[in-house]
């Protein structure tokens, strides 16, 4: 067949010309897959601009395959654009080399990306398997053994990136990594389809399966002109997500730090926020409440407010009221002990952190155990009262 009698098939494959026209339109023609290579282009040039977005990834050349993949897939395009007008020499040894191996990056990039430690040169493989393949006699001008080899060498490493970016989202939460999976997987299974028909039903020299000359090109375009967007998104959403899981590490570390310090004081520390209705949530408590109430921590791990535990509140919500006022409190109250067994003297002091627009405040304070404090003062008093004591004389 000569090279005038070539039409554009984006999937592999040579139509002779007169079929398909009429039903397919400009999704058969070489201007879609120009447009395509264009835009893939521009997508490859801003994916290269905010490669830096996977930095932080667990495998930092992600990006860089990535990118080598939407430059390698945006020329396949212009290639495949110019089917009709190249050599089958071209078509088959370079075209078709060069959408494997932009195949072949994407499945490499995902790989990595989920965890699997893949080296550059397995990218070579399913292209040097194809050109083998082509070096074989015969080969080129059977389009049935050149499908045969194309579907698990191109189409299977396709499949196989999809179900890699589908396992990316369910295990890191990358929303772009679906969607990513979802176009690979839509364009994949359509061109495998056609290749399938193909095989099972090879078209007579004059009659072409026409529903498929245009189907091809239209799905090559929307892989071409997709991908470097969604490759941009993923690694954006990655980057990200990494960025928000080291900052919540560190804060996690920093206040691990800040309760272990905590819980070597006598003291309870409390950040409480109150509402403008008078509802109260407790932010942050920390220090040794064993030492501090002298009750077990695990009979007080289900309450956030101590003062739950008084006999009477009353003093409490009015010291809780005077520092939202006057900017800080404190009162002295007893603290019953959950099994109704003991009393605990404690001290809470507050002091006003932040006063909200919507008439809501925040406090921070402490708590104290008071307990000895009360003893010893109740003992000297005691002392005084008594005969001859520094009390009697001091007032004779």
């Amino acid at each position: 067949m000569s090279v005038a009698e070539y039409r554009l098939h984006p999937v592999l494959d040579q139509v002779p010309a007169g079929g398909g026209g009429q039903l397919t339109g400009l999704l058969a023609e070489p201007p879609i897959l120009f447009a395509a290579g264009l835009i893939g282009l521009v997508g490859s040039i801003l994916l290269a601009r905010n490669s830096a977005y996977g930095a932080r990834a667990p495998a930092k050349a992600v990006p860089k395959v990535w990118l080598a993949a939407a430059v390698i897939q945006a020329f396949a395009s212009f290639g495949h654009a110019l089917r009709g007008e190249l050599p089958p020499a071209v078509v088959f040894g370079v075209v078709s080399p060069l959408q494997l191996l932009a195949i072949s990056l994407l499945w490499l990039g995902a790989a990595r990306m989920a965890g699997r430690s893949i080296p550059h040169w397995a990218a070579l493989v399913t292209p040097s398997l194809w050109l083998l393949a082509c070096m074989m006699p015969g080969f080129t001008a059977t389009p049935t053994a050149r499908f045969a080899v194309y579907l698990p060498l191109g189409f299977g490493l396709a499949a196989w990136a999809a179900l890699d970016l589908l396992g990316i989202y369910r295990r890191h939460g990358v929303r772009a990594a679906l969607d990513m999976a979802v176009l690979v997987g839509i364009v994949t299974l359509t061109l495998a389809s056609v290749v399938v028909v193909w095989i099972l039903f090879p078209p007579a020299q004059h009659d072409p399966l026409t529903p498929f000359t245009g189907l091809p090109g239209f799905m090559t375009a929307l892989f071409g002109t997709t991908l470097p967007f969604l490759m941009l998104a993923v690694s954006r959403e990655w980057g990200a997500l990494e960025e928000g899981a080291s900052r919540n590490a560190l804060l996690q570390k920093g206040r691990s730090e800040v309760e272990r310090l905590h819980a070597g004081l006598p003291a309870l520390i409390f950040v409480r926020e109150i509402g403008a209705d008078g509802s109260t949530r407790l932010l942050y408590r920390g220090g040794n409440i064993e030492a501090v109430t002298g009750c077990p921590a695990a009979s007080l791990a289900h309450l956030d407010n101590l003062g739950l535990l008084a006999k009477d509140r009353m003093p409490l919500q009015q010291a809780v009221l005077a520092a939202q006022r006057q900017g800080s409190a404190s009162v002295d109250w007893p603290m019953t002990h959950p099994d109704g067994q003991g009393v605990t003297w404690l001290r809470t002091s507050w002091r006003l952190q932040e006063r909200r627009p919507d008439g809501g405040t925040t406090l921070i304070g402490y708590s104290i155990n008071i307990s000895a404090e009360r003893e010893a003062n109740a003992r000297a008093a005691a002392a005084g009262r008594l005969p001859g004591g520094d009390g009697d004389g001091a007032g004779a």
